[in-house]
């Protein structure tokens, strides 16, 4: 059962209820599901860009011919071949497809296999097992975009932008919809992009006017934020 049919399944399961039991986490090693070279490929994997522009190249090479970039979040399928780069073998590339059909080579680094994307719409500390007992001095923000690798009773092992951090957290933390994480992702690159509060205003402004955006969750927290910087400029 992949990782989206587990995290499906463990949604309806929750709704009736919250302590059900299904595969335990999968040990996290980093390494890459290699396709079977005598019988058939393995069945692709839908998987998550956790690298914004992430390269995807013609061939498993830093030399190959750039074909497009991956953004961050961005849902693609992994067409079960991994090949070490021939001029660094410390690079491994994967060969995914994207959702226009377009295939080619990508980092394995920036690649979450058999993942599903996710976004925090409540900050929570990361913990180092699926257990309260186990939290850590780390934590991810509201707003913040996972790749979500596994699921075990009511917590998610998520691992966020560039593998900065990873480890689990509470299921209730997080939406799935893409919607909310577009909204999340792009609002945070524009208010990194943006230099001084003034941009920072407009870039808020401009998100609260879209109106294909009106009916995600973090509207009201985009709206604090906008309130916020506006009572920042006035003093």
């Amino acid at each position: 059962m992949n990782l989206i049919s587990k995290f499906v399944f463990i949604l309806l399961i929750m709704q009736i209820f919250f302590g059900c039991k299904i595969k335990d986490h999968k040990e996290n090693t980093g390494n890459v599901p290699i396709a079977d070279t005598v019988n058939n490929k393995i069945d692709p994997l839908p998987s998550i860009c956790i690298w914004d522009k992430l390269s995807l190249r013609d061939s498993p090479s830093q030399k190959g011919e750039w074909l497009s970039s991956v953004n961050l979040g961005e849902e693609i399928m992994y067409l079960g071949e991994s090949r070490k780069d021939s001029t660094n073998k410390n690079i491994e590339y994967i060969k995914i497809q994207l959702s226009d059909g377009k295939q080619g080579w990508a980092s394995a680094y920036g690649i979450v296999i058999d993942a599903l994307s996710g976004v925090l719409y409540k900050s929570s500390p990361i913990y180092q097992r699926p257990d309260l007992l186990t939290e850590t001095n780390q934590n991810f923000n509201i707003m913040d975009m996972v790749a979500i690798q596994d699921v075990k009773d009511h917590w998610l092992y998520v691992i966020g932008n560039q593998r900065k951090k990873q480890g689990w957290i509470p299921a209730e933390h997080i939406t799935t919809d893409r919607m909310n994480v577009a909204v999340a992702i792009l609002a945070n690159k524009a208010l990194a992009d943006a230099e001084t509060v003034e941009d920072k205003i407009k870039t808020l402004e401009n998100f609260l006017q879209n109106t294909p955006f009106s009916q995600s969750i973090f509207m009201a927290t985009l709206e604090d934020k906008l309130d916020s910087l506006k009572r920042s400029k006035q003093k």
